[in-house]
């Protein structure tokens, strides 16, 4: 169980872990994770294979955090036992594939091991996410409007400071970590390593895209630059339009799967979660506004309406 699995190793072997640990444990069985969280946070912020994971780690944290103070329980013994789980493996010397392990495969088991916990709990712990952030707003409401004696104000803003590090555990858009830097050094590795063809697929996914930009007002704005998107994407997949360059395609197609994609830097149903939905698709844009104008225009001539597009993105 110690030695790595360079042929046969499968998720199946994570999922039949999580099984037994879901089956045979309860949740007193990891409160004492919370005590690791050093540790752990350490080495998912330390580690690169770890940077999509960090919000979710954080947040489990958190939970686990206010369950074991009793402060939240309104959550399933199974939840509890899947986040205290995959927070413990994290740290657990004895896994699948060990963390020195060559090649960069050592960390493989821990990411699919968080991933299957997130599908699995996230849909239970959205209350809790929701609980969880209210709690910053009214603390630092009371301590902005209140005049409190010295030593009072004293107190009301370390009580903020709790709250406040408490909204970054469970993953504030405050986080000073999750800006445009992030999405801008995350599009320069797909432009690095990706080829149109790998997102060409993302023309199947038009309905969740179109819905999602056109029901939420965050990305009211952004409607017109993807329904453009996706109008290249369909044309180039085609074949009828050629004239872009690969990196122009990598990037539109991983601005339209960003959308709909489940491990994005800030999950969606978070207070802010869609603004890095939102700099993705500015930092595609301003990237490849002035090439794609030709493709506009060849547009145009063959359907009346991409001549709205046109003025409405490049003016008259």
């Amino acid at each position: 169980m110690a030695g790595p699995k360079t042929t046969n190793y499968t998720d199946e072997q994570i999922k039949t872990l999580l099984a037994q640990k879901l089956r045979d444990s309860s949740p007193e069985d990891y409160l004492k994770v919370v005590e690791q969280e050093k540790e752990i946070v350490k080495k998912v912020k330390e580690t690169s294979a770890f940077s999509k994971e960090v919000t979710k780690v954080l947040l489990f944290m958190s939970l686990m955090k206010d369950y074991a103070k009793r402060d939240y329980t309104d959550v399933s013994a199974k939840t509890v036992v899947a986040v205290g789980f995959g927070l413990a493996y994290l740290i657990s010397p004895i896994d699948l594939i060990p963390d020195f392990a060559p090649g960069g495969i050592g960390f493989v088991d821990d990411i699919i091991l968080l991933g299957l916990v997130w599908l699995m709990v996230r849909d239970e712990i959205k209350p809790y996410v929701a609980w969880k952030a209210p709690k910053k707003t009214r603390a630092t409401t009371t301590c902005a409007s209140s005049s409190t004696a010295p030593e009072q104000h004293h107190r009301c803003r370390a009580a903020d400071g709790r709250q406040n590090r408490e909204g970054k555990m469970s993953g504030s858009t405050d986080n000073p970590d999750l800006n445009d830097e992030k999405i801008k050094q995350l599009l320069a590795e797909k432009l690095a390593d990706g080829v149109p063809e790998e997102y060409l697929p993302v023309v199947e996914q038009e309905n969740a895209i179109v819905k999602k930009v056109r029901g939420q007002s965050v990305l009211v704005n952004e409607v017109t630059k993807v329904l453009l998107f996706l109008a290249l994407m369909k044309d180039y997949a085609k074949g009828d339009y050629r004239e872009v360059s690969p990196k122009t395609i990598v990037a539109v197609g991983f601005g339209l799967t960003y959308l709909v994609w489940p491990q994005d830097i800030i999950p969606d149903y978070l207070p802010g979660g869609l603004i890095d939905d939102a700099i993705v698709l500015g930092v595609v844009w301003l990237m490849v506004r002035k090439e794609i104008e030709p493709y506009v225009i060849w547009k145009a001539e063959r359907d009346p309406e991409y001549e709205g597009v046109r003025k409405e993105l490049y003016g008259a």
